[in-house]
């Protein structure tokens, strides 16, 4: 029973794979066609937003490097105030260069959100998530933000 289980999660988890493997090389294709989402409308309705192939900037908060991926818990910033939200990008393929505390600008699809778990607290909340398939050095910030260099 348990080996029947383990092997449907793996089929779901290759078949959920194969689609945002696909999704992310259409949005390449598209990437000259991406836009610019203030952070706090995807915060407000992260569902609403699923399938969009957005441009997302801010500083990499944490970051987690792994064989397929690297995971970025991004404070993106609002375009048009100096307010910021969270966000999770999962970029693929990984991007070994992106640091925590550098500025960067994130292009991917929304995916809606992802439980995160904060160190040091252990509070859990839903963070819009981002399926990023790219990424580029960002040199504008907002006054008093300080980045490490990428």
């Amino acid at each position: 029973m348990a080996t029947a289980e383990a092997g449907r999660r793996t089929l779901a988890w290759n078949a959920a794979q194969a689609t945002s493997t696909r999704t992310a090389e259409l949005a390449l294709a598209n990437r000259a066609q991406a836009e610019r989402l203030d952070p706090r409308q995807l915060a407000t309705n992260p569902r609403g937003h699923i399938g969009a192939n957005v441009v997302l900037e801010g500083q990499a908060q944490r970051v987690s490097q792994y064989t397929d991926s690297t995971w970025i818990e991004l404070l993106a910033w609002s375009p048009s105030s100096r307010l910021a939200e969270r966000v999770v990008v999962e970029l693929r393929p990984p991007a070994l260069a992106v640091q925590k505390g550098g500025c960067y600008r994130l292009m991917g699809i929304a995916a809606g959100t992802q439980l995160v778990t904060y160190p040091g607290t252990r509070a859990i909340t839903a963070v819009p998530l981002v399926h990023g398939y790219g990424w580029e050095a960002a040199t504008a910030r907002p006054a008093g933000v300080s980045c490490a260099a990428p």
